[in-house]
């Protein structure tokens, strides 16, 4: 039985399945502050056509393309996308590839050339 007198046998399952729950929760957050706050994305670049604002990339072991001036989501809060200049007559043309932590450029790939993987420190 329990260690606590005048506790009923319902009210002691009730107890346990609440701990349980509260043991489960905090796991859930400590796995969601890591995810959110210190992991990091690996990201190669396979391939990358400027011109077409196209780019092959490997993340975190998976291929992905990228197209255009659209975020590519990646994972919790991270992003990728093609970073553009302007030119003098109003046309924009891409020239990196952005990697976004929360919607902000947290570190920029200029080409495949450069930077071989991303998030191994």
């Amino acid at each position: 039985m329990s260690n606590i007198p005048n506790i009923s046998k319902a009210e002691e399952i009730l107890l346990k399945a609440a701990s349980f729950a509260a043991a489960i929760m905090g796991l859930i957050a400590i796995h969601g502050f890591y995810k959110n706050n210190i992991w990091k994305p690996n990201i190669r670049v396979v391939a990358v056509d400027y011109k077409n604002a196209v780019a092959q990339l490997d993340v975190n072991g998976k291929p992905m393309t990228i197209r255009g001036d659209s975020s590519f989501l990646i994972s919790y809060d991270w992003a990728v996308r093609f970073g553009f200049t302007p030119k003098d007559n109003g046309s924009r043309f891409p020239d990196r590839i952005e990697i976004l932590k929360r919607g902000y450029v947290k570190d920029v790939l200029r080409n495949a050339n450069q930077i071989a993987l991303y998030g191994i420190s």
